[in-house]
Formats: structure tokens, sequence, C-alpha cells
């Protein structure tokens, strides 16, 4: 069917027991090296399995089915079987749906910027926020960007996304610099969107054309994003802090390499993972690795933000920690843009009465 894919045919085997052993017997065959040059190769199977007449009897459908049930294994990881069911199916058509809606969205400008406020703990001020993006579906209403920003990803429809966003925001720090508030955002940005789907010069240009300035605007990128390609990530990073842009590592402590790449990357802040926050009171360990990461970051000159503070015992352990900077449900969850002052204004007004 393809360079890679291929149907296998069983006429008349309708025992679930006796296709799962020649199933078994195929992928150990396929498993053994094949020497190509005197080097030795192992590949790997992937089998989507659909049967007649209980799946459908014409060719188009049984082949579909038995795509489905491909497609499902290879995003499993691979190397598996799976036999179809209608649940594929409906999945594929919500997918289907739902890409289409995305694409709708872009165009009918169905995107929100909410913001959630970061806080100066030295200050007790607002300092700023990190920007996330909600889709106000006209039947879903609010749909939570863990349903669509994979999708948009896989689809490529992130760059369009992330340019919107781009703009979003730089007209939302513009209209702080009119009112006489110095504030920045963060934007997240996705491994899709690097080098070229957020080219450092049209992140220039946005900010130039709104009379904005680059140290406002930080972009938050995490180790993943890093690890995907590191040539071409430096490079991006490199040409966005020589133009005055700060740049923010998310989820910091998850990942298997973050103390290297503080010494590799041009990084001005980290953002503690939530889960570390979340434990510390209870969990010594989680305590010790965020005064470590914020005794390490003070020496590299770097700021820390600690995300997902939730209650007061938490805010007190990371002033004690002299940890600067704090964002979480304890101080406002993410709230639209027009919102903005007013929760800024009251959390200043709950810092100042507790001190």
């Amino acid at each position: 069917l393809g360079g890679d894919r291929f149907a296998l045919v069983l006429p008349e085997v309708v025992e679930s027991e006796t296709i799962d052993q020649i199933m078994a017997r195929l992928q150990k065959a396929l498993a053994k090296p094949f020497v190509i040059e005197d080097t030795p190769l192992q590949m790997h199977a992937s089998l989507g399995i659909t049967l007649c007449p209980r799946d459908g009897c014409d060719i188009p459908r049984l082949l579909r089915n038995a795509e489905l049930a491909l497609d499902r294994v290879k995003a499993s990881g691979g190397n598996n079987r799976l036999y179809y069911d209608p649940s594929l199916a409906e999945a594929a058509e919500f997918r289907r749906q739902m890409e289409n809606d995305l694409r709708q969205a872009i165009r009918q400008n169905e995107f929100e910027l909410f913001l959630q406020p970061i806080i100066d703990l030295e200050q007790n001020l607002t300092t700023g926020a990190e920007a996330l993006i909600r889709w106000r579906h006209p039947k879903q209403g609010l749909v939570q960007p863990d349903t669509f920003i994979p999708l948009a990803e896989e689809t490529g429809l992130i760059e369009d996304i992330g340019l919107w966003a781009l703009e979003t925001a730089c007209r939302q720090l513009a209209e702080w610099q009119r009112a006489g508030h110095d504030r920045y955002l963060s934007l997240n940005v996705s491994g899709r969107q690097i080098p070229s789907g957020l080219p450092p010069t049209r992140v220039a240009d946005a900010v130039a054309r709104h009379g904005v300035e680059p140290g406002h605007l930080a972009l938050e990128i995490t180790e993943g994003v890093l690890l995907a390609d590191t040539v071409k990530a430096l490079s991006w990073l490199n040409a966005l802090r020589e133009r005055g842009f700060r740049i923010y590592l998310d989820d910091f402590g998850t990942g298997y390499s973050s103390l290297s790449y503080l010494k590799r990357f041009p990084v001005d802040t980290l953002k503690v993972d939530k889960s570390f926050v979340r434990d510390m009171n209870e969990d010594g360990s989680d305590r010790a690795l965020i005064e470590a990461v914020v005794a390490m970051a003070r020496g590299l000159g770097m700021n820390v933000v600690a995300e997902g503070v939730e209650n007061a015992t938490q805010l007190g352990l990371l002033r004690a920690m002299t940890c600067r900077y704090a964002q979480g449900y304890h101080f406002s969850r993410p709230v639209p843009a027009d919102q903005f002052e007013v929760a800024a204004r009251e959390i200043e007004a709950r810092l100042g009465r507790h001190d």
C-alpha cells in the first residue's frame, strides 16, 4: 500500500485466537535482525486488524478501518497490534470536526488571551502575567488549551495561532504602557514554531509596530523544545536575546538535562514546575530542590518564578527562601484581559494587608 505499509488478507480466518497467533508469528519473524552490508538492522511491526463481515465487507471500508487501528497503534508507540472498533472511527470523526472548527476559529478570530498574574514577592506587586490561549467555541463554549493545542501542533495550525497570540500580546503591552504600568507578558512557544513559525524578525517587527519595548515580552519554552533540535533552538534563542527579548525556561526540574542547558542556552528566568511547589509542604526533598534552584539561579544572575502556588503556607515557604516571583491560584486564576486590572488591585491589596 506504500513504502512501509502492507496489507495482509486472511481469507476464511475468523477466530480471533487464530488471527492473534498469525500476527504474533509475523511480528516475531520481522523482529529478527537483518544484515545489510555487515550491519545488523532490527525492525518492528505495527498491525491494525479489521474483520469481515463484523466491521464491513467492502474493500474501502475495511482498509479505512485497518488504517484507523494502525494509526492508533503507532500513536501509542508502535510495535503492537490492535483490532478495529467503532470508537476509533468516532475519535477520527471528532478529530476531523475539531480540525475544521479550529481552522474556522482562526478565520473568525474566536481565540482569547487569558492572563495569569505573576507577583513580585519582594514588592508585593503584580509585575506581569503569563498569556494563556483560550478558544471560545460558538457551540462548546470556552475550550481549554490541552484540548486543542496538541491538534494545532500536529496539523501546523499552531503557527497561525502563535502569530495571533503575538499580536494580541503586543496590543496588551501597549495598552499597559499607555496606562503607565511597567509590566511584562510571557508567551508559551511550541517546538513547531521554532524557528520558522515564529521568526525573531517577526517578533521584533510586532513589538516595533506596537511601540513596545522588547524587554517587556518574554518567550517561554520547555526543555523538550531544546531537545527537539538543539542547533536550531540555540540559533533562534540567541537571535531573540540579541534583540532584547526575555527567555523563560518553563517546567524547570522535570527534564533530564536542565542544568547543562543553563550553561549553553541564553535563559533569563527559570519557572519551577508546579509539581514541586504543590508538594513542598509535606515533601522536604521538593522544598530542598526549590531552595537549591533559587540559590543556583541567584548565582547565575537568573530570576525564578514558582508556579502553582495554591495556599498561604506555600507562599510563606517561598518568601522564606527568598524566591522573588510566583504565580498560582492563591493569587488569581487566569482571567480575561479586561478583568486583569481588578485582579491585580485585589492581589496587591491582599498582600499589603498580609504584610
